[in-house]
């Protein structure tokens, strides 16, 4: 009889860790860790490195619906783009959700009306989501 295959260290806290994150609105943990193979440890650090880097997105949601000078309609598309892609890879449904609803009235032309509020939504579930995941995340 072979003897069971010793737990990686630090995996029951990171399995903790991941279910209080499965808490989070609009977060699917089994599917963020499906795509990451069950892998906790690198999950973690993929989510860590999503609040790192795309809290700055909302920097360019914010001059468009303000109408601010300069503002690019496109580099919002791509950033929703990106941004939703990511977030889908790491069980963010709702920001995926709302990136292809989005991206859908785009590839419409939609009025600016049509997609506006899906661009609010959009912009207030990152904010939500970088902010819980940065209040709850362990430390590395």
């Amino acid at each position: 009889m072979t003897a069971p295959s010793p737990t990686p260290p630090g995996a029951h806290d990171a399995a903790t860790a991941i279910a209080a994150l499965g808490r989070i609105d609009g977060l699917d943990t089994a599917r963020g860790l499906q795509f990451f193979a069950g892998r906790h440890g690198l999950y973690l650090r993929s989510l860590r490195q999503f609040v790192e880097l795309y809290g700055q997105h909302i920097d360019s949601v914010d001059a468009l619906l303000a109408g601010a000078p300069g503002a690019s309609a496109d580099a919002v598309r791509r950033d929703v783009h990106d941004v939703g892609g990511v977030g889908a890879s790491l069980g963010a449904v709702r920001l995926e959700l709302l990136a292809r609803q989005f991206e859908a009235l785009q590839r419409e032309s939609a009025p600016a009306a049509a997609w506006r509020p899906l661009l609010v939504a959009w912009r207030e579930a990152l904010t939500r989501l970088l902010r819980e995941l940065g209040e709850q995340l362990p430390p590395d």
